[in-house]
């Protein structure tokens, strides 16, 4: 039996909906940074069983940030959830990518993926059956 490996990706940075287009209306959107997540994943495998979910919380209470594998000082933010499968097991090598539309969350600004030190913006859990 073939085995999967399932991601999930969570993140303080804005990456869209998983559904608009990275340009509308000839500007980009959101979805933009989560296209150089999908190009960095393609390396590897195509994602199949593809989800964006997006959520308001506060990562410094009731352990939201063990959860989403977040710094509690992000503190109130939106964070997203990307969850896909691969038929391949690797360690998806993000950190420093930097995003196409910088954004910025309760007055930091932050220009590319990071995940390490006290501003950790994203993080990736992934389990193989």
């Amino acid at each position: 039996m073939k085995k999967y490996t399932f991601y999930t990706i969570t993140t303080v940075v804005d990456i869209g909906d998983g559904v608009t287009g990275s340009v509308k209306n000839g500007e980009f959107t959101a979805t933009i940074n989560l296209a150089r997540l999908v190009d960095t994943i393609q390396q590897h495998a195509y994602p199949m069983m593809v989800s964006v979910t997006s959520t308001e919380v506060h990562l410094g209470r009731d352990g939201n940030d063990s959860f989403y594998h977040l710094p509690a000082v992000w503190g109130s933010c939106k964070v997203t959830t990307f969850k896909f499968s691969l038929d391949v097991d690797v360690d998806l090598d993000i950190n420093g990518i930097p995003l196409v539309l910088p954004v910025h969350v309760n007055g930091n600004r932050i220009t590319k993926f990071s995940t390490s030190g006290e501003y950790t913006n994203i993080a990736v859990t992934k389990r193989t059956f």
